[in-house]
């Protein structure tokens, strides 16, 4: 859990700045948006697939279907609303 950690925060430091902007404004507005919620927000703003995320995260396809719907519940959107594309127009 360390290196989660460890990985989370120089994650976050090398950052394109926008991206940087995007999760102090995703954590601002959702306060108990963790931090490995906000990684998977940036990923998916970079508008790679689950299949790709999942080989940089080194979990399972599962996890990522699991941590999508998830993410999907807490920002309070139903299961037909495309979360991808509402993270792409932040």
């Amino acid at each position: 859990m360390a290196q989660m950690k460890t990985n989370g925060v120089s994650f976050l430091k090398s950052s394109p700045v926008r991206i940087r902007i995007l999760l102090i404004d995703l954590s601002l507005s959702m306060v108990h948006l963790h931090r490995d919620k906000m990684r998977l927000v940036s990923l998916l703003k970079k508008n790679l697939s689950s299949k790709q995320i999942a080989s940089i995260l080194r979990v399972s396809d599962e996890g990522i279907k699991k941590a999508r719907y998830r993410l999907r519940k807490k920002m309070g959107l139903e299961s037909g609303q495309d979360l991808q594309g509402l993270i792409l127009l932040l």
